[in-house]
């Protein structure tokens, strides 16, 4: 798309806060029409994101994520659309306030414009009218510090906002009696609706300001928007909510601190519970990254704790303790290192408990801090305080602690069943929308459902229902239930709270979440709720299914689709790890899921998103950063590195010079930097994460590690080879030499002779680590360091770990294994480790790939993310190899057909190429091999057959014979052939 530059749009905002947390804005524009324009179209961005509409009819969402020093907008078709007469252009605009995974911290702001028959009609300025919008709680959890805050929307005070209604006394009496307080709903997206009462926008600056200093054009299409059903309804009961605590300790522990780096606190909260007996008390605190457990003291005394799972693979703190009759004070020591930063515990034994503001009044919770140490003498005051007159001392340090009102998830994970419902009159609920379920109020408590998605799903909640005022459903999406176990995304606060209007409604989420299974609890219900439906508007990178494999062996047929489904939920606006954890774009998983992409969807555009976007991290580190465009400031080498061969196998698969021409600057600066790392033995140490894998490796941060001189030397040669296409010569000689040299000194200090392995680091002394391990000798193979009798030495490490050798901890490391098992012609090894890996995910119900193998999560979960496209290898390796399709010159010009059977009798499949895709279908039987194969026009086809010498073709069709290779046949076929082959040995 041409990118757009004479904007006449300005950045616009609300009056107040430049940076809100968690804010949420209604902007509106009415215009007047006198006829329907021939050509209309909108032009929009926001910081957060957005969702706009024109004339009551949703357009999209958005911005894709960006740095701002370059940022994107979207351009939307109104054709259709605007209308004479009153026209309106609506948008919400989510702003968060703080740093995730996803986008950095920067001001809020909207931009628009909308150009109908070559003229700007409308554009952002200060004739808009803004609104916060009443609906949105601000006041709640974040998701994880990858995403951003968990959706609260109360449809029913957004409502009496827009409509002026007191909800007085009169009206609560009302509610409770279940009578209807508001009769009539009206839209604020409508063009009738009266903003007469809205805030004047102000201006925050020109198209080009800060931080927003350059606009380009979205650069890949729209996401998908699929309805995906629940399937089955597996259980359904009543449950009593639990009482759970909440406080975020960011706002008074790291006062304007909005990046997502880790950082440390140094604080206290504390809070007195009055209790009219003596009684036993149990609190359960999550203990994720998230969270900080703190350690308890309850009237001076020490409170220990265990962790034991009180819920399945949850694993948080549980603290018992007694309360003695009349004020308790609870202490908490919240310091330590975390990603972000809040307290929370379920009361689950002994409650429920009241908080009294019997320290600093009103307040019941208070912070003390932030302090320099735990030393710091006011720190230990208020530690050894056993009453709550002791703190009376330390009343400068105290803070109003910010408490979140509702904590839906942990309210519908710690749900207590009061009683078992039968699951037949839910049934409506998998139907579909075909039919319509009543849920009736009980007096056993609320009602919860327990819905089958039947796969993982990525997208946008959207609930149909017809309710009395102030019903509350909650939503809370999980991706496993293991051994009849729910496993609840500990960790991640993947919940939806949707508090009703009256009457029949539809509300959609403006949060993208990951789901396969939901648990849907109804609560507060005064009369029946009529459920319409309850879906997932599933939203992802639009790829079609241009590749396909299947081979008479059934397991592998469902081993390759569910990689595909993996790599497809795993694709956003950009590639991301997890649809339900994390949604993050990591720059080292990436690598593999765009060969996954390459061979199974063909959709370049994203990959090429993706790499350029992660070079632009370079303007601020010195190595490409392990997740983009991020408030984390993270390097982690490998990662890095990994981006460099994405670069180089992008081009080969696309024959992209363009992209070639632009990335290449920053490949040589990134190889620049790592040069200057090379220390007095010539090995390059680079400073950061130093993750190959989860397993216990022996890799500290800045060690001298031999999988940094692999990947760096594969990096290397990499670049001579696009430095010789555009005519770099001398670059291309640099870049192998100082590959050569690379390669030495790896052979030099970490080859154990001992051991006849490499050894995964060197000390600070400069001897060698005692660890020997599968992956750094997988990568010695992979990048040449070992050659010769080294590389006989440690063949057999590939697929064994004898006692001492550190196995392979996860798929994502697997697809190396798989890339060294390829080139030492061990195939059948690789289909083996697939069926075998892959096979028990299937086992296991998963339509999805895992993000890591059983053993290495506690409590014996099987694995965090059960959808993770890190791990999608076998999809790739199948098309790859069992079809036999590669790029034999950059861009599809040229490609190559050599099916490797790997004890199959037969596959057939297709394989994207920029020029069209390429089929191919082959049987094997004794004494006979049949190949069939279609070349799209463009790419003529260099063949190789799988027989052996001497083999006779008694059918050769569209191709002609050119050779012969050991124990391969050749033949060549021009672009557009259908080829037939057949052979008899």
């Amino acid at each position: 798309m041409t990118k757009h530059t004479d904007w006449r749009g300005r950045w616009i905002w609300i009056e107040g806060e430049e940076n809100p947390w968690n804010f949420y804005l209604c902007a509106r524009k009415t215009f007047e029409l006198t006829n329907e324009p021939q050509e209309a179209h909108l032009r929009i961005t926001a910081d957060t994101r957005y969702v706009v509409w024109v004339n009551g009819q949703r357009l999209g969402q958005g911005p894709v994520r960006a740095w701002p020093s370059n940022y994107r907008y979207d351009t939307y078709n109104l054709k259709g659309i605007l209308k004479p007469g009153r026209n309106v252009v609506a948008v919400q605009v989510m702003h968060a306030g703080v740093a995730s995974f996803q986008w950095l911290a920067t001001r809020a702001g909207l931009l628009a414009e909308l150009e109908a028959d070559g003229e700007v009609i409308v554009a952002t300025d200060t004739s808009w009218k803004v609104h916060e919008h009443p609906g949105y709680s601000r006041s709640t959890p974040r998701m994880t510090c990858q995403q951003g805050w968990v959706e609260q929307f109360n449809a029913f005070w957004e409502q009496a906002v827009w409509q002026n209604v007191d909800l007085d006394e009169e009206c609560a009496q009302k509610w409770r009696r279940g009578e209807r307080i508001i009769r009539q709903t009206v839209d604020w997206r409508a063009a009738d609706f009266d903003d007469s009462g809205w805030q004047t926008a102000v201006e925050v600056g020109p198209a080009g300001c800060e931080p927003w200093t350059r606009l380009s054009p979205r650069d890949i299409p729209f996401l998908t928007e699929e309805p995906v059903y629940p399937v089955n309804v597996l259980r359904a009961r009543t449950v009593r909510e639990p009482q759970v605590w909440h406080i975020r300790l960011r706002e008074t522990l790291l006062p304007g601190y909005v990046d997502a780096d880790p950082a440390r606190i140094c604080g206290l909260l504390a809070t007195v519970v009055f209790s009219d007996e003596e009684r036993d008390v149990t609190l359960l605190a999550p203990v994720e990254g998230n969270f900080s457990p703190g350690e308890l003291r309850v009237n001076g005394q020490d409170v220990s704790w265990e962790r034991r799972l009180g819920k399945p693979f949850d694993s948080g703190r549980f603290y018992r303790f007694r309360l003695r009759r009349g004020e308790n004070l609870l202490v908490w020591d919240l310091t330590g290192d975390f990603h972000d930063w809040n307290f929370a515990c379920t009361i689950v034994e002994g409650g429920p408990l009241t908080p009294v503001a019997a320290i600093v009044p009103p307040y019941p919770f208070l912070t003390y801090g932030p302090f320099d140490s735990r030393e710091d003498a006011a720190f230990q005051g208020i530690w050894n305080a056993s009453s709550a007159a002791d703190l009376a001392a330390f009343e400068q340090h105290a803070k109003q602690a910010f408490t979140v009102p509702e904590q839906p998830h942990l309210a519908t994970a710690w749900g207590e069943e009061t009683g078992r419902l039968e699951t037949r009159p839910f049934a409506g609920l998998a139907s579909r929308g075909a039919e319509e379920t009543v849920i009736h109020p009980d007096e056993r408590g609320d009602v919860e459902v327990l819905l089958d998605l039947g796969r993982m799903t990525l997208g946008y909640w959207e609930l149909e229902l017809d309710a009395h005022e102030g019903t509350v459903v909650d939503l809370l999406g999980f991706e496993s239930i293991q051994d009849g176990a729910l496993d609840l995304a500990w960790g991640l606060n993947n919940t939806l709270r949707y508090t009703a209007r009256g009457g029949r409604q539809v509300y959609r989420s403006v949060v993208s979440r990951g789901a396969r299974y939901f648990l849907l609890v109804l609560r507060d219900l005064k009369t029946p709720v009529t459920v319409h439906g309850v879906r997932v508007i599933q939203s992802t990178y639009p790829c079609v299914e241009r590749g396909a494999f299947r081979c008479d062996d059934y397991l592998l047929n469902r081993i390759w689709e569910i990689g595909a489904y993996t790599t497809r939920l795993c694709a956003q606006d950009t590639y991301i790890d997890c649809p339900t954890y994390e949604q993050t774009f990591w720059v080292g998983d990436s690598r593999n899921e765009g060969a996954v992409n390459h061979w199974a969807f063909g959709e370049y555009a994203l990959s090429r998103r993706c790499l350029l976007l992660a070079a632009e991290s370079l303007q601020r580190s010195p190595l490409v950063e392990s997740q983009v465009p991020s408030g984390w400031t993270n390097v982690l080498p490998t990662w890095s590195l990994l981006w460099a061969l994405a670069c180089e196998e992008y081009w080969q698969v696309t024959g992209d010079r363009e992209f070639l021409e632009q990335v290449f600057p920053a490949i040589r600066q990134q190889n620049d930097h790592c040069i200057s790392r090379k220390d007095e033995r010539g090995l390059v140490v680079l400073e950061g994460w130093n993750l190959l894998d989860w397993a216990p490796l022996d890799l500290p941060s800045g060690a001298p590690s031999l999988h940094i001189q692999g990947w760096f030397a594969m990096v290397l040669e990499r670049t001579a080879a696009m430095a010789r296409v555009l005519g770099l010569e001398q670059e291309a000689q640099k870049a192998l030499a100082e590959r050569d040299l690379v390669i030495q000194a790896a052979n030099r200090w970490f080859w154990n002779n001992e051991r006849r392995a490499y050894v995964d680091s060197l000390k600070e002394d400069g001897s060698q680590s005692q660890c020997v391990s599968q992956q750094s000798n997988t990568i010695a193979l992979l990048s040449g360091i070992a050659t010769g009798e080294r590389a006989e030495a440690i063949r057999p490490l590939l697929l064994d770990a004898p006692e001492g050798v550190v196995p392979v901890g996860s798929p994502f490391f697997m697809f190396f294994t798989f890339e060294a098992l390829a080139r030492l012609g061990a195939y059948e090894d690789i289909l083996e480790l697939s069926r075998r890996w892959w096979g028990m995910m299937l086992d296991a119900g998963s339509t999805t790939c895992w993000e890591t193998f059983p053993g290495y999560e506690v409590s014996g979960r099987y694995t965090r993310s059960q959808c993770h496209a890190w791990s999608a290898a076998p999809t790739f390796f199948q098309s790859r190899y069992q079809l036999g399709v590669a790029p034999l010159e950059p861009g599809f010009t040229r490609a190559e057909i050599a099916p490797v059977p790997a004890g199959l009798k037969w596959a057939h499949g297709r394989v994207p190429t920029p020029y069209g895709e390429i089929s191919v279908a082959w049987r094997r039987e004794e004494g006979h091999f049949r190949l069939e194969a279609e070349l799209p026009p463009g790419v003529p086809g260099l063949l190789r057959l799988p027989v052996p010498d001497g083999a006779r073709f008694p059918v050769v069709e569209g191709c002609r014979r050119s050779g012969q290779e050991p124990g391969a046949p050749v033949f060549e076929a021009d672009g557009g052939s259908q080829v037939t082959i057949e052979a008899e040995f």
